[in-house]
């Protein structure tokens, strides 16, 4: 009995040292789509300033666009899918840096 319980805590500790990625959600049941391609793009950047004095600099990019093709919102207007990220940049103050590359 003591070896099965063993055995399980190895298990457990095995599994609560994997990392799990998240998984992106699931996708809208749009029927046919068709994709489209983003002919230009305009984004200013969003900049937060953190009180250690830090600057968070956030710029949306969109990977994927498709449009369904007989699915309407209620004004009419085709139902757009839109996969979109961030991309993340930093503006840190001399003082908050390590010299090297230390962790």
């Amino acid at each position: 009995m003591a070896r099965r319980s063993g055995t399980m805590a190895k298990k457990r500790s095995k599994a609560s040292i994997e990392t799990v990625m998240p998984q992106p959600a699931p996708l809208l049941d749009l029927g046919p789509t068709v994709s489209l391609v983003v002919k230009k793009a305009s984004a200013e950047d969003i900049v937060y300033t953190l009180s250690d004095g830090s600057k968070l600099k956030l710029r949306p990019i969109i990977f994927d666009v498709r449009r369904s093709l007989n699915k309407y919102n209620p004004a009419g207007e085709p139902i757009y899918q839109v996969q979109t990220g961030l991309i993340v940049q930093t503006e840190v103050p001399k003082r908050l840096k390590r010299k090297g590359n230390q962790t």
